[in-house]
């Protein structure tokens, strides 16, 4: 998975227009070169332990979309962002891992791709800013996964369940969810 960083903006007490906010926060990488960098946990396993029921998904239809439940009962994904911070994480990814066009096909809902993974940062931006101390600033990471399809060489126009001819599909799948993240997660974003 790649992941885009960013120094959360919006700090209590610190205005991300003002300028001298870069003074203000510590950067990522004056964060690493004084300690390592914790990152939050596994987004799905967590979620799975919250024992959702497919009406929080959003209805049968939706259930084990982990990205609809940004918009179905972000109080969820809130929750993973949460107990991760508390448990002391530097670093938190948002609840956008399968959240392209290609993946989302699979529930019916591939042009929400750019809606999903703009409330996922939202929703870990805010929760980052909750979080977030002058002595102990917070990060947000975009989280982009693999998608669920296997790249193949395969040359058919139709390809078989679970497969994804390498190309065009795959590469059209990404300007949905890649290009935006770093805009979402803030200007100072970083591609690590």
């Amino acid at each position: 998975a790649h992941h885009v960083l960013s120094k959360y903006h919006g700090l209590t007490g610190v205005d991300s227009r003002n300028e001298n906010y870069e003074e203000e926060m510590k950067s990522f990488l004056d964060v690493l070169k004084e300690k390592i960098i914790v990152f939050d946990g596994a987004t799905g396993t967590h979620l799975q332990g919250q024992n959702l029921t497919a009406d929080d998904f959003g209805g049968e239809h939706l259930n084990g979309c982990n990205e609809y439940l940004v918009v179905s009962k972000p109080s969820a994904v809130e929750l993973v962002h949460k107990d991760y911070l508390e448990a002391g994480a530097d670093v938190i990814e948002t609840n956008s891992f399968g959240s392209m066009s290609i993946v989302l096909a699979e529930y019916n809902m591939a042009e929400r791709a750019y809606e999903l993974s703009y409330e996922s940062a939202q929703i870990a931006k805010r929760v980052a800013n909750d979080f977030s101390t002058s002595d102990h600033p917070r990060f947000v990471a975009g989280s982009m996964g693999p998608t669920t399809k296997l790249p193949s060489l395969v040359t058919t126009t139709a390809p078989t369940c679970g497969v994804l001819p390498v190309g065009k599909p795959t590469r059209r799948a990404l300007p949905s969810h890649a290009p935006p993240l770093p805009r979402w997660l803030g200007r100072s974003a970083r591609f690590v």
